[in-house]
């Protein structure tokens, strides 16, 4: 796997590992049967606030970054890798900057059952920000599947390994975004159009949360757990750690001997 893809799905698993750990109070809160208002609530979950917005933004570059790869192969293996990745996260880190210093100057002290976005953002921010949201993620699942069709039309007479891995990987990457990320913003959208308002609105805004959960943790078991070339490129990118540097060791010798093997019997 190339740097730029695996630097760029590291930066997602960080953002990932944020809004996770931040959830954390939320989960006190509702344990001790307690509430916070939404200026207090801000003020301790901005982080979130950020990273939320920030990974939501990655999401589209990365699919961008495919792009980028397969329609221009030649400028994108010479492109410098830092300026790159830089270039990328740059509107990520703007939206990211713009809907956390806003929610941070509209907080007022109401009484909020649930600290957690979307609840914590004033109403405004929050009307603002779901449907930014829900264009931006129907722009990216719109995406994914023009990549998939022109990939699959491409390979149609020479459907080779590789094209069919990437394919696989699309296909998952789409299901898991629709019934993910999709469906917790579509579901906060889908409430205020249906009419519900105040404490029932909170209620059912605030569940949406559980798809949320699943996109925060499929970075970790798609990717990592399920695929042998993210491990890899996860471990190379802190083989300045010792024990580190031993795994990816041996795991870089299984995989060239499984190679060697497939290889020899390929022969005979």
């Amino acid at each position: 796997m190339d740097l730029l893809p695996a630097s760029l799905q590291c930066i997602l698993c960080l953002c990932h590992i944020i809004c996770l750990f931040c959830e954390l109070p939320n989960s006190i809160l509702l344990l001790l049967n307690d509430q916070v208002t939404r200026t207090t609530c801000n003020k301790i979950i901005w982080p979130y606030n950020f990273a939320n917005c920030f990974q939501e933004m990655l999401m589209l570059m990365m699919l961008l970054d495919i792009y980028a790869m397969i329609l221009f192969p030649i400028w994108y293996r010479k492109c410098s890798n830092v300026a790159y990745i830089v270039a990328l996260i740059f509107l990520p880190t703007v939206f990211g900057s713009i809907i956390m210093i806003w929610s941070l100057l509209w907080m007022n002290d109401d009484i909020i059952p649930f600290c957690n976005p979307p609840l914590a953002y004033h109403p405004t921010v929050s009307l603002t920000w779901s449907s930014i949201s829900v264009c931006l993620n129907t722009l990216i699942l719109t995406l994914f599947v023009v990549l998939m069709l022109f990939i699959q039309f491409k390979s149609a007479k020479n459907f080779g390994r590789e094209a069919i891995k990437l394919i696989r990987y699309l296909k998952v990457s789409t299901v898991t975004f629709i019934f993910s990320w999709y469906a917790c913003l579509f579901g906060v959208q889908l409430w205020v159009v249906l009419g519900f308002e105040g404490n029932t609105l909170f209620f059912l805004q605030s569940n949406m949360v559980i798809f949320a959960l699943i996109c925060y943790s499929q970075s970790f078991y798609v990717l990592m757990w399920r695929s042998k070339d993210y491990r890899i490129a996860f471990l190379t990118m802190w083989n300045f750690i010792p024990m580190v540097q031993k795994k990816l060791s041996s795991k870089v010798s299984v995989v060239v001997s499984t190679s060697q093997r497939v290889t020899q019997t390929n022969n005979i």
